[in-house]
């Protein structure tokens, strides 16, 4: 990303090409954007841009009018941008390709609608190939939205702190034991916590190499499934405040 006279461009260098071509040619760029999903973007031309060997193309992205981050969202809004990294996901895959990561910092909001900005976050899907996006999700979405649905909504300013996510084990140490009986809760956080840490430095399992699992495209869509399940059942906790039962309560 980079400015000149005050406008805002991206460069897509020669190792993107293929994905960049074929999130075009496949549509999906289109589809995304009719949907309200994917910020716009015009391509121009490299004449003033100087000369640089590297660089495929150069894109003209919409800009955002106004720039937000996670851990100033409320409960809702970061609810909101996880259902919209999925459905952007979904999208994807139907065209061929997958998303690189789930970083939340990837949504940004225009008016009350989230959009995803990063134009070059997809890669061309391969069958049998994991989605490696999916620790991210958990760390960026997942953790801090059960953390904030089993305490507070307060809690979501960890992020500030935590700027690559909740960490998993740090997650299931601060979730009440209640947790575990949500399933989705179960398997995206503590099942999911308890995978890394066989292989993590001081792992049971350290000195075995993990074995790269094939995963289908229709098990793929069974996990995205499961994720928007979980996220959709997480709702904000209720919170008693003076105003709450204003007209029921207060008189003078």
């Amino acid at each position: 990303m980079f400015t000149k006279d005050s406008v805002l461009y991206r460069q897509i260098n020669q190792a993107g090409q293929a994905d960049y071509d074929l999130s075009v040619s496949s549509g999906l760029v289109a589809d995304l954007v009719q949907a309200g999903l994917l910020v716009a973007h015009t391509e121009v031309g490299g004449a003033g841009f100087g000369k640089d060997s590297n660089r495929y193309k150069i894109i003209r992205p919409q800009l955002v009018p106004f720039v937000s981050y996670p851990y100033e969202w409320t409960f809702v809004q970061l609810k909101s941008a996880a259902l919209t990294t999925l459905a952007v996901l979904k999208q994807a895959i139907k065209h061929g390709m997958i998303l690189k990561d789930a970083s939340a910092y990837n949504i940004q909001f225009i008016g009350n609608e989230p959009v995803f900005i990063d134009t070059l976050s997809f890669a061309t899907y391969q069958a049998g190939e994991p989605w490696e996006g999916y620790k991210q999700f958990c760390e960026h979405f997942i953790a801090p939205l059960a953390l904030a649905h089993y305490t507070s909504a307060n809690i979501l300013t960890l992020q500030q702190a935590n700027i690559d996510g909740i960490a998993l084990d740090l997650a299931v140490r601060l979730l009440p034991k209640k947790a575990r009986w949500q399933r989705g809760l179960l398997t995206h956080l503590y099942w999911h916590n308890a995978a890394q840490k066989k292989y993590q430095p001081g792992g049971e399992a350290l000195a075995q190499k993990p074995k790269q699992r094939k995963m289908s495209r229709l098990a793929l869509e069974g996990l995205i499934a499961s994720l928007e399940r979980t996220v959709k059942k997480l709702s904000p906790p209720k919170v008693k405040t003076q105003w709450g039962d204003y007209y029921s309560f207060t008189n003078y």
